[in-house]
């Protein structure tokens, strides 16, 4: 966005990419909401709170494997916080391991597709 001298009324550059649509719905929210002085957002673009904090959960997940984190770290460090740490062949067959390495894969696939792609309900 950008206060053109010439113009009374800020400016919209948008980049024809992949996010174009999603810049061009920011845009018309931002227009929307300064028009009418309120915040009217269009909520079946929004995801719900629930959605929201899974992304977030898997995008930290993701986080956490880039800084060298193991599924152990994650299950007992961030997924699972209030449990006993399990160790051995009681962690191989445990249904904790499983969900954790099933967070791990859908947070390596929603950054591999492209993350910003969920924003745009695709």
């Amino acid at each position: 966005m950008r206060r053109a001298p010439s113009l009374s009324v800020p400016s919209f550059s948008i980049p024809f990419d992949p996010a174009c649509a999603l810049r061009l719905a920011a845009a018309a929210r931002l227009q929307r909401a300064t028009r009418s002085g309120g915040h009217s957002l269009d909520r079946s673009a929004t995801p719900t709170r629930y959605q929201r904090a899974r992304y977030a959960q898997l995008l930290s997940i993701h986080d956490a494997l880039e800084a060298g984190a193991s599924s152990r770290d994650l299950a007992f460090g961030f997924v699972f916080r209030g449990h006993r740490p399990l160790t051995g062949a009681i962690w191989k067959g445990s249904g904790e391991r499983r969900h954790v390495l099933r967070l791990i894969a859908d947070a390596r696939r929603i950054v591999s597709v492209g993350y910003r792609k969920l924003l745009l309900h695709r």
